[in-house]
Parts: C-alpha cells; structure tokens; sequence
C-alpha cells in the first residue's frame, strides 16, 4: 500500500517539478521577448531618427536651397519686397510653392509623423521671418479670403502660439 502513496508524491512532485520548469521557461522566454522587444524598439527609434534626417535634408533643399526659397527668405530678412507685383523678384506661384514646402513639416508633425520639435528647430526661424513680412501676412489673408479657406494657417498660427504646439 505504501508503494502507492510513494509513487502519487512522486507523481505530484512530477507535475510542481514541470510547473517549476515550465514556469521558468517562460520567465527566461519573457526576458528573450523583453530584450528582442528593447532591441526592437532602438531600431525602430533609430529608424525614426533616420527617417527624420532624410526629411530634413529633403525639406531643407525645397525652403532653404531653391532659387525662390533663398530670394524669398534674403527679402524678409532685409524687409525687401518680395512679389513680382510689390517690385520683388518672386511670382505668386513661386511664393505659394515655398510657403507649401514650408508648411508640410509643421502638418506632418501635426499629425505625429515628424516630432514637433524637429520642425520648430529647423524650420521655425524662417516662419518668424514671414512674420517679419507684412507683404506674406497679407497675402496669405488675401489667399485666405478669396478661397474661403485655411490655406497656410498653420504658419500663421506657429508665431501666435510662440511656435507650434
């Protein structure tokens, strides 16, 4: 009768021993799974950070490197006119074309595909020179009244909220 009893402890201890094992299988599993998430997580937030620099580079060519981009951004910064129409250099098409490309940045950060900081920092000081710009202001409000919409608001919004938020 004793044989029994001896082998249903064995058994019992069978099945802690498995759960013991089982149990520590999934520990070591969870941290093989915590440590490829970690590795995961730093090649993606590398990914980003590298995302981020192909965007910069490729939006700093369109607002700072274009013929149009430069002129404009030079006529603000010397309170020049800026329009073909004002005696400036630029025409309405090219001033519309530079103020697109300069405000994706602030609506792909809007919507979290850029962080925010990496468009205030690279491209926020050229939005304070439009303000610096009466020429742009009334033209985006001029823009802005014949369309009945929001065009470029975005820009306008980054100076009255101390930058874009």
């Amino acid at each position: 009768m004793e044989l029994p009893l001896f082998l249903s402890i064995i058994g019992a201890g069978t099945g802690v021993i498995a759960l013991i094992v089982s149990s520590i299988g999934t520990f070591l599993s969870d941290t093989r799974t915590r440590e490829s998430n970690s590795v995961a997580i730093a090649a993606f937030d590398a990914d980003i950070k590298a995302k981020e620099a192909e965007f910069i580079e490729k939006y700093s060519e369109l607002i700072y490197r274009s013929s149009y981009g430069k002129e404009i951004i030079e006529a603000c910064k010397q309170h020049k006119p800026i329009l073909q129409n004002n005696g400036g250099s630029i025409s309405e098409r090219d001033l519309e074309n530079f103020l697109n490309d300069l405000q994706h940045p602030f609506v792909l950060s809007s919507h979290g595909i850029v962080r925010v900081e990496v468009a205030s920092s690279t491209f926020g000081w050229v939005i304070e020179r439009i303000h610096d710009s009466p020429e742009i202001l009334n033209y985006i409000q001029a823009v802005q009244t014949k369309y009945a919409t929001k065009y470029w608001q975005i820009l306008v919004d980054f100076k009255n909220n101390n930058g874009y938020k």
